[in-house]
Formats: C-alpha cells, structure tokens, sequence
C-alpha cells in the first residue's frame, strides 16, 4: 500500500477508491494541468507552493512525548529576536485542510512536499529539531529547505558548537551525532540553509560580548582546530552552516564591529575551501547503524521509516486513526488495537518507563550495590524491587532527591543504617551519571540541592545517634540499681542467696555486667575476676 517515498500508493489497483481516485483526476484541475505534461505539473506544483507557504515561522511542537504528532507555533518573522511575537490562529496551516481535499492532492502534497520546501522550522532544542526530524518521513526530510536554531532567551549569549550546546539549561541524553546523521538525509537543507542565532544584548560587557565573539572567529576558521573539537563533530563544518548575529541597536564598538565581519569573510572562506562537506557528514548519510541509533534516541512511537514500510491494511499497527483508537481504548474492528512494545530498561539498563508514572519507597545495602523498593502507579498498583544502576541517569535524579526529603522526617537510626546515604549514591553514580559538578546550569543547581539534602541527612543522622547514646546510658543507670537490688546493696555485702540467684541466672548477669563495665570503663579482663569474686 505504501511507496518507498510516500504513505500513499495511487497506482495500486486493489485500493478500495481506486474509483474516487480516477474520478478525481478527471477534474478540471488535474484536466488542466495533467500531470504528464511537464510544464503545466511544474505550474500546479507553484500553485502549491503558494497555497501552503505561512507568512510566519513555524516552531513544530510536539502534542505529547512520544507522539509524531505536531501542532505549530507561529512567530513573526523579524530581525530582532525581542520582537518576536506569538500569532494565535485558530485554525493550522494551510496544507492540512487542502490534504483533506482527496487523495490525488494528498498524494502529490506527501510526494513532492511543497509545504516543507517553501517554509522556515525554528526549533529551540537539540531534542526538538531530532523528535521532528525523526517522526516526518524521509520524502519530508529530504525536502526541507530552511530550518533555524534559536537557543532560550534566558541563556547567556555563548555560541553553540554543537547540538548538544544548543539547550544547557536542560540534562538532555548526548544526541549531537543522531541529529547530524538526521540532517545527512536532508538534501534540500544541504542547498538552502541551517541558521544558528546569536543574540548580543546591549546591557551585557563589550568584553564578553568581545570575547564570544572571538571564538566564534576561531570556531570560523576552523571548527575541528580547538578544544571543543573533542566533543564531536560541529555543524560549524557544514557547508551549509549560517550564523545569524543579532543585537537591539547599532553596534558602537568597532571592535565588535570588526570581529563581525571577519566572522562573515572567515565563513565564507571555510565554505569555499570544503567544498561538497566533509567527509564524515557525507558517510553519515550511508551509516545504517548510525540512523537506527537516531531513530532509537528519538523515542517516537511512530517513526517516519515506519510509516513508509507499514501495511496499512495488514499490518497490526492499522492506519494512523487506528493508533487514535487505541489511545481511546477503543480497538479497530477489522484488525485490532495496534501494540507497541515498550523494553522496560535501555540498553545501558536504564528503568525506561516515565518517571512520574513510580515513587522509590525504599532503598537498601545489596549486592552488587544497593537495590530500590519502586511503587508503580497502576491500575492496580504493584510494588518491585529494582537495582539502584537503573536509576542511575539524569532523568532519575529528581525521583531519589525526592525519596531522602520524604524520608528524612520519619526515619530510624536502623533504617539510616540499612540505607545509603545521599553521599554514597553520589560516589555510586560517579560525577557524570547523574549531572554532579558539571558547568551546565541545570546540573549546577541539582549538584547544590543534592548537597543539602546530604547535609540535612548526616544532621538527621547525627541527632539520631545522640538519641541512642542517651538512652543507653540512662538504660545502664537503671540496671545498676537493679544489680544492687538483686545482691544486697551497695555497700558491698552479699548473701548466699543472692550467690545462687546470680548463678541461676548467669548469662543474663554477664551481659549486663559487661554493658555495665564498658560503661564505668573498667579493663575487658576485669568481668572475669569479678565473676570469680562472685562466685
């Protein structure tokens, strides 16, 4: 049913509206401008163009995680990134309704994808610009034209040398390759333009400002010739690679003005020395196990491959409205409710499952370190026991801050005993696995609060063994007064009663003798002349 290109197959002669299909192409439209004739399909195919081209920038937002679902954000198209504001339409864009219209223009819109031709994709993530790349088909990433990066407002004006750069203030898996070897398969972008945008703010220092923008001099130059080239590959290698520069007035520092305009000769300069790209950008187009790990990171539940190989009658994944109906728990009559299976851990066996979706009860000593009593927030609810590795990632780290805080109150000593404290989940993990100590914003704040948490523990911990340090010498002081009791007084007289009391019950006597010696710090060979004494 599907075509190596597309999700639709118009020449399949065992579709059920093959005659709808015959019957739309006898329409004046197609009658007109007839597909055969080369001229005339390059006139319908402008008048497409036009049709579906948005007078603002689309930033595709993903409906929910996991979904290849998107719904669009609208900003005006500007030069100064302050100005930038959200247009709310009611209705999406243009090339959703005129899709509907019938299958012969639904065909040729999914064929030659005007709509991704003719209109700019801003994303402000590493993870969003890889989610949508990995959930439109592959006809659709090959004719995207133009796609813009904009980091967050509240981030310092620092450049990004690669994905991975692109959002700091979130704890994001590594992805800079996948998303590379995404971009390899966009063979429009590789003509037109990737663009990168740099905001420089008048109240910041002219020396920082001065400062970021020498290296992206540097970066310029030679992308591959400095200490971040360490990291990775950067799409300041690629041919197509764009640095857009904006600031909210005329720049008065000539020497950022200077700097500028090297960075624009340095460019254009590296453009012309490499030619087609690099090497490597090249090989990753071929690199089939370097797009199934980019589809794997993605984490969609539908990806564009997929959608291109599915039967869409024989398969049990169904039809995209079967997917629907499965969300509603009401299963396709004809051939079922679709099932996707989920592993429960990665591949660096890591617990894969939401993280709101379990609360972490316990955590004890084990082999090989410690385990975690997990609840699982279901219908109905069941509890499992779970290595403490499987939580050992980013995603993780608010979960276990959140078992010692809810803790901390309630607590016994025997229980802190049997638990790891916050400092040793901190050696178990190590400084990467979790975010500790890096320069990232997002890990800086988890690296302060984990230090609270581990200060307010060890404080627990402290008031707690005072407790049981007092109590026991207030348990020693009464079974003082017991003994002296029991054998007739301190003054040191005893009877042969109170002898033989004392030999009947022996073991009790020792125990307590030596709870009473460590006490009154005799040495450790004096209970043994004192029970011959005794006896």
């Amino acid at each position: 049913m599907a075509t190596n290109t597309g999700v639709v197959n118009l020449d399949d002669q065992e579709h059920p509206l093959l005659d709808l299909t015959n019957t739309n192409y006898g329409t004046y439209f197609f009658r007109k401008l007839p597909t055969e004739d080369l001229h005339l399909l390059k006139l319908r195919l402008r008048i497409y163009e036009y049709a579906v081209y948005e007078d603002y920038i689309i930033e595709p937002i993903q409906v929910e995680p996991r979904s290849n679902k998107f719904h669009c954000e609208y900003q005006t198209v500007s030069e100064i990134r302050d100005c930038f504001d959200y247009v709310k339409r009611r209705t999406g864009p243009t090339v959703v309704p005129l899709s509907y219209t019938c299958r012969a223009i639904y065909a040729e819109l999914q064929y030659f994808c005007p709509f991704y031709k003719v209109n700019t994709f801003l994303f402000r993530s590493a993870s969003g610009i890889h989610k949508y790349l990995a959930a439109i088909t592959p006809q659709r990433r090959r004719n995207i034209w133009w796609i813009q990066i904009n980091p967050s407002l509240t981030d310092r004006p620092n450049p990004r040398w690669s994905f991975d750069q692109i959002c700091p203030s979130v704890r994001e898996k590594k992805r800079n390759d996948q998303i590379l070897a995404l971009l390899s398969q966009c063979s429009g972008v590789q003509k037109h333009r990737l663009r990168v945008d740099l905001y420089l703010r008048p109240l910041w220092r002219a020396e920082y400002a001065i400062d970021v923008l020498q290296r992206c001099l540097a970066w310029a130059r030679d992308p591959l010739a400095i200490k971040d080239a360490t990291t990775g590959h950067s799409f300041w290698s690629l041919p197509f690679f764009r640095l857009r520069i904006y600031t909210c007035g005329p720049i008065f520092c000539p020497i950022q003005n200077k700097l500028i305009s090297d960075i624009d000769d340095a460019l254009l300069a590296y453009r012309r020395r490499i030619g087609g790209g690099p090497q490597w950008f090249l090989d990753m187009a071929t690199d089939s196990s370097l797009q199934d790990s980019a589809m794997e990171l993605a984490d969609i539940h539908f990806t564009g491959e997929e959608r291109v190989a599915a039967d869409k009658a024989g398969s049990l994944r169904g039809p995209p409205s079967s997917r629907t109906r499965q969300k509603c728990k009401e299963p396709e009559k004809n051939i079922g409710a679709p099932v996707r299976v989920v592993p429960k851990y990665s591949k660096e066996g890591i617990l894969t499952v939401d993280e709101a979706s379990i609360t972490i009860q316990k955590i004890h000593w084990a082999e090989p370190d410690a385990r975690c009593m997990v609840r699982w927030a279901r219908c109905p609810p069941k509890t499992t026991w779970e290595d403490l590795s499987v939580f050992l990632a980013p995603q993780w780290r608010g979960n276990l801050a959140r078992f010692y805080m809810n803790t901390m109150g309630s607590i016994t000593l025997q229980e802190m005993r049997d638990t790891p404290s916050p400092s040793d989940i901190m050696k178990i993990a190590g400084a990467d696995t979790l975010g500790f100590d890096t320069d990232v914003r997002g890990d800086r704040s988890f690296t302060a609060e984990w230090k609270r948490i581990t200060n307010r523990w060890e404080t627990r911990r402290f008031k707690l063994e005072s407790l049981a340090r007092l109590g026991r010498r207030e348990r020693l002081s009464v079974s003082l007064a017991q003994l002296e009791a029991m054998l007739g007084g301190p003054d040191g007289h005893y009877d042969r009663q109170s002898v033989s009391q004392l030999r009947i019950n022996l073991t009790d006597r020792l125990t307590l003798l030596n709870r009473l010696l460590i006490f009154l710090n005799f040495p450790c060979i004096t209970p043994i002349l004192f029970l011959a004494v005794l006896l």
